[in-house]
Formats: C-alpha cells, sequence, structure tokens
C-alpha cells in the first residue's frame, strides 16, 4: 500500500477497497484477530466428516461461541450473519489467499502498464548487481569444491528444485547434463566461460 501512495495507478483505491477496507472477509479476520490478541483465545472445534471412500477432517469456528465477543464491528458482523451455525477456518483461509492472489496479480500489472519502462529498467540493474555478486559467491563455492574434491551430484538438491533435480538425473553424466543444470540454477545469467569453466571441472566433464 506504500507503493500504491506513491506510485499511482488507475481504480488503485476501488481495488484496495473491494480487497480490504470494504470486503466482509478482511473485516472479519481483522477482528478475529484483535479478539484473540486482546479478548480471549477462540479454539476451534475439530470435527470428522465421512463420506463413501472418503474421511475429512476440519477445524470449525462455532457461531454461538464467536458472538460472545461483543466488539465485532459492522463488516466482521456482515460476514458471521452469512454463517448460520459455523465457520470453516480452512474455507475462510482458502477464499482470503484467492483474494490476495488476485489483487496482487492485478496490481503487478498495474503497475508494469504505468510505470513498465522504470522498472524494467530499475530491475536490470538490480540484475546486473545481483549478478556481479553471484558471480564471486560461485567461484568460492566451485573453487572449495575443486580443491576438496568433493563430489557435485551430493550437493544438488541445495541449488536445484525436486522437478529440476529429477530432469537432470534423467540424463546420463555428461557435458549436456552439466548445461542443462547451469542453465536451471543460473537464474541472473552469471554463468560466463570463466565458471562454466570450474563447473566443467568440478564435475569432470570436458569443456
Amino acid at each position: 500500500m506504500v507503493v500504491g501512495k506513491k506510485y499511482q495507478v488507475p481504480v488503485y483505491k476501488a481495488k484496495v477497497d473491494e480487497t480490504f477496507a470494504k470486503n466482509p472477509l478482511h473485516g472479519f479476520l481483522q477482528n478475529l484477530r484483535n479478539a484473540i490478541n486482546h479478548k480471549y483465545l477462540l479454539n476451534p472445534d475439530w470435527e470428522t466428516i465421512y463420506s463413501p471412500g472418503e474421511k475429512k477432517s476440519r477445524f470449525i469456528l462455532n457461531r454461538k461461541v464467536l458472538e460472545r465477543y461483543d466488539e465485532w464491528r459492522s463488516l466482521a458482523r456482515e460476514y458471521l450473519e452469512k454463517h448460520s451455525y459455523e465457520i470453516d477456518v480452512e474455507s475462510v483461509i482458502a477464499e482470503y489467499r484467492t483474494n490476495m492472489q488476485r489483487f496482487h496479480s492485478w496490481f503487478r500489472g498495474a503497475m508494469m502498464n504505468s510505470f513498465g519502462r522504470q522498472i524494467s529498467e530499475y530491475l536490470s540493474y538490480e540484475k546486473i548487481l545481483k549478478g556481479e555478486g553471484l558471480k564471486n559467491y560461485w567461484r568460492q563455492i566451485l573453487n572449495y569444491g575443486v580443491q576438496h574434491k568433493l563430489d557435485p551430484y551430493q550437493y544438488l538438491d541445495r541449488f536445484l528444485t525436486p522437478t529440476e533435480l529429477q530432469t537432470a538425473n534423467a540424463l546420463q553424466p555428461s557435458k549436456e547434463q552439466v548445461d542443462l543444470m547451469i542453465k536451471m540454477a543460473d537464474e541472473f545469467e552469471v554463468c560466463d566461460d570463466e565458471i562454466r569453466g570450474m563447473v566443467y571441472k568440478l564435475f569432470g566433464v570436458d569443456s
């Protein structure tokens, strides 16, 4: 919201009102936090639902228990009144997460539409600065690995996601495999000829 105030984008306030200021769900969660922090702990009930071939457990907040708290604001009460008996905690969180994701997706797009040139310029400089720092980092890591004759395959899970690791392991140890792993791990494109040569040496493949 600080960014939104400094860099004005169309309909920003309307979107904030829709997602936060005038949203009963947001009002309820905000008020619920206040109730738990300042009044008393509202312990959820545990409920298990059985159906053919399925067992589902959930946490629920009982409507009557919630109404013991007498400081619900209008938006929070509006949300409460939509639920006759109980509120499913997981459903509340899932709904709020969807709202947040929708807002941030819109805001990123709106910022790019309004300030795309400035943002792109900033990101390009950020990439350069991070890249220079990462080059020194990779030189130190690779030098250490080569000097101590470490097995790089034991450390791949620190630099590759499980999916990337599975893709890399589908190939035989080779220059092709190493090039693929470099491509996946080199987010800021810092792998110049010097660093690539060090990676080849660590993995024991011909350059």
